[in-house]
């Protein structure tokens, strides 16, 4: 039998103890009535609350009050508070918006959860604006100098590009020479188009017994493919004509863009993070604070030595 009690009574101003009783006492108080127990006639000054008539709970004691009306009472302070929303609920409220469920569950850290989503969010979209302006300006910088000579409505291509037009003073001909049948490849290697050469001839022109496979062997067709996907035509031409200045701003608009939507990225991360954390949280207080609001305790006082009064107890469904 679990006994709980205080040095102060039922009233709940000194420390609550507990302990397990085999005393004989208990199986005394079960079996007498409000108007014997305890025999000194001293009483409790704790309030209980009426309970529903023949819910079967006895009434408890302690020094210097009145007794507790009837047989059904029941110590208000003893009896655990409901969650106000289940544990699925709250997962849900704040796996949707960070806080919400602990907000619901009266717990003040919803807002160190909301200022997480807040300021991520606000953080993210500076990024996502910084980046956008800095690629903006990469892109028409890139257009009006290193690009000013191509011909045609202009067309922007991926990130790709613009990394290897950083790297690379200029594209290269597509077709080094266009007065010859079929494409000639470039073969300046310090062109991006002529890198890409040397690279598929490094790939697939392998020299064997009979030398360097040339034209007409399915050794150079395949080069020549590899070579015709990747390279640079002319709607895509670029040349930096030697202008250094305009290509070191240009490689410094890039690194600053990629920079800050990379960045981006990580704030998506962590706004994900705040996420799951807010709804696992919200979950597990749920769950701590969940109990049968039907439940009630069986109470009852049981004297001991020194005066010291114990209060027995136990949660009935």
């Amino acid at each position: 039998m679990l006994l709980v009690g205080s040095p102060e009574g039922l009233s709940g101003q000194g420390p609550l103890e507990a302990r397990n009783s085999t005393s004989g006492v208990w199986e005394r108080v079960l079996a007498s009535t409000p108007s014997d127990w305890p025999p000194d006639g001293s009483r409790s000054g704790a309030t209980p609350a009426a309970l529903p008539p023949g819910s079967g709970l006895h009434g408890a004691f302690g020094p210097a009050a009145s007794p507790l009306h009837g047989r059904g009472a029941l110590l208000t302070g003893q009896q655990l508070a409901p969650a106000t929303i289940s544990p699925t609920r709250a997962l849900l409220y704040s796996g949707a918006l960070p806080g919400w469920g602990q907000q619901r569950l009266n717990k003040i850290r919803w807002l160190g959860f909301m200022a997480v989503e807040l300021a991520g969010w606000a953080f993210l979209w500076e990024r996502r604006r910084t980046g956008h302006e800095f690629r903006t300006r990469y892109r028409d910088l890139a257009w009006f100098v290193a690009r000013r000579g191509t011909l045609g409505e202009r067309m922007d291509g991926d990130f790709e590009y613009y990394e290897a037009l950083g790297q690379y003073q200029a594209s290269g001909a597509f077709d080094e020479d266009p007065y010859v049948g079929g494409v000639q490849p470039e073969t300046d290697t310090t062109t991006f188009n002529g890198a890409l050469w040397s690279l598929a001839r490094e790939i697939f022109l392998v020299p064997g017994e009979q030398g360097t496979p040339g034209p007409g062997s399915s050794e150079y067709d395949q080069a020549m493919e590899y070579y015709a996907s990747r390279s640079i035509g002319p709607e895509f031409h670029w040349d930096w004509n030697g202008d250094e200045i305009s290509r070191s701003e240009y490689d410094r608009l890039i690194r600053r863009s990629d920079a800050a939507l990379r960045r981006v990225t990580t704030l998506v991360g962590v706004i994900l993070a705040n996420h799951l954390a807010a709804a696992f949280d919200a979950f597990i207080t749920a769950r701590l604070h969940t109990v049968d609001s039907a439940a009630q305790f069986r109470l009852v006082v049981v004297p001991e030595a020194r005066g010291r009064w114990w209060v027995g107890g136990q949660l009935l469904p």
